[in-house]
This record gives structure tokens, C-alpha cells and sequence, in this order.
């Protein structure tokens, strides 16, 4: 099975339109799932993508809030959709820069030791 490249919330507007500043909540378990990106998402209403600051999201702990500021309206019956991408575990992500200080740390201390020996040579016995 493939990883999933992102998170997609979607709500039916049955209830009626969402006019300007008009919010609407989309329910989901998945609203404080620390893999969702709640920074880059991008909305899509009325066959145009947008983002901050016509949109605004906020996540809750179950819930998602979508705030149309894009000035038109969003009709009744329309599908509005928030694509999230998705984050690695943090945990993995901390791990790996983790790795990679401990990587660049021991290339650091090689260099300090190869600019020692280096600097202790008599001059005329460095290669030319």
C-alpha cells in the first residue's frame, strides 16, 4: 500500500450558501493528527484553489473551521475541499536530524584533527 502524499477534508454545503466571512466546520478525527500540515493546506471552492489570507483554517481538536474571504459565494450544495500535506512523524523527522548532527559533528572533529596534523609539519615536508 502507498503513503499517503496528504490529507483531504471535504464538506457538502447542504445547509445552504457560505457568503463572505461565513465559516463552516468540517467534523474529523483527524483535525489534531500531528502528521496534518496545518500551515501549507490549500481550499478548494467553486472550481478555484485558495489559500491564507482568502481562506482561513483553523483546526481544532475534532473539527476543522473554513472561513470564506474570497469575496464570492460559495453555493449551496457545492463541495468545499481543505488538502493538507502530509508530515513524516515528528518523532522520525527529530531522529533523523539527530543523525545528521551527530554526521556533521564527526566530519567537524576529522577536520580539526586533519588541520592539527597539518599545522605541526615542518614546511618543507608538505607536498608542493
Amino acid at each position: 500500500m502507498a503513503q499517503s502524499d496528504g490529507f483531504m477534508f471535504a464538506a457538502k454545503l447542504t445547509a445552504g450558501p457560505v457568503n463572505q466571512n461565513g465559516t463552516i466546520a468540517v467534523f474529523t478525527p483527524d483535525a489534531s493528527n500531528p502528521n496534518v500540515d496545518k500551515v501549507n493546506w490549500q481550499v478548494a471552492a467553486n472550481g478555484y484553489v485558495y489559500v491564507n489570507p482568502a481562506v482561513l483554517v483553523a483546526f481544532g481538536p475534532d473539527f476543522i473551521n473554513i472561513t470564506n474571504r474570497t469575496n464570492i459565494v460559495w453555493p449551496q450544495h457545492s463541495d468545499v475541499v481543505l488538502c493538507c500535506p502530509y508530515v513524516k512523524s515528528p518523532t522520525n523527522l527529530e531522529n533523523t536530524v539527530a543523525a545528521q548532527g551527530a554526521t556533521i559533528a564527526d566530519h567537524e572533529t576529522r577536520i580539526v584533527a586533519l588541520e592539527t596534523a597539518v599545522s605541526s609539519m615542518a614546511p618543507d615536508t608538505l607536498p608542493a
